[in-house]
């Protein structure tokens, strides 16, 4: 049975920059939304489009006191990391099972990790803000280099796994082509 690594590994390709630049704002938007209808709080909302990809403001229309703010701005980056690492332990997941569509849900993975750490490379937006409120609340200054070092974190453990999953992958692939060009000598 001939497994067909180049159909997803080009498709998971395809999918990458299409994720990052509209479906994983989108779904980190729809995250700081559910949060919203959650405290039962209306919501203006402007979605942009720059250079960058899709980006969304959302203004509450009630008050929050700072637990929910919180709460609020780590939605979207937690609803982002949650699908990235979903989709990542799919692609160890049927890795062990050498089955060709880890790689894809591999980059999917990787792809909706990608945002979060951006974000926490930018001196505005929900993680410097929830910094903001986490040093308001605790009284403390906790640095703003901390938020570097956490997004790297998280963007690296399921980079690693992919390139642990693509050791698979290469072996099981380049198997079946070795295979492949033995069998045409051969003829």
């Amino acid at each position: 049975m001939e497994k067909n690594y180049d159909f997803f590994c080009i498709l998971g390709l395809i999918l990458f920059p299409l994720i990052i630049i509209f479906i994983a704002p989108v779904w980190h938007e729809f995250s700081h939304i559910i949060v919203l209808k959650y405290y039962n709080c209306d919501y203006n909302l402007n979605i942009f489009f720059s250079s960058s990809g899709f980006y969304g403001e959302i203004e509450p229309c009630c008050d929050l006191n700072p637990h929910q703010h919180l709460f609020l701005l780590f939605s979207g980056s937690v609803g982002n990391i949650l699908l990235g690492f979903l989709f990542s332990s799919l692609g160890w997941h049927y890795s062990k099972k050498k089955k060709p569509s880890s790689i894809f849900f591999s980059i999917i993975g990787i792809s909706f990790l990608f945002s979060p750490m951006i974000y926490s490379f930018t001196s505005y937006g929900d993680w410097v803000n929830s910094l903001k409120i986490i040093n308001y609340m605790l009284n403390i200054q906790i640095p703003n280099f901390i938020l570097p070092i956490m997004g790297t974190s998280l963007f690296l453990i399921p980079n690693i796994r992919f390139f642990m999953n693509f050791k698979y992958i290469l072996n099981d692939w380049i198997g079946s082509e070795i295979e492949i060009i033995e069998n045409e000598v051969m003829v």
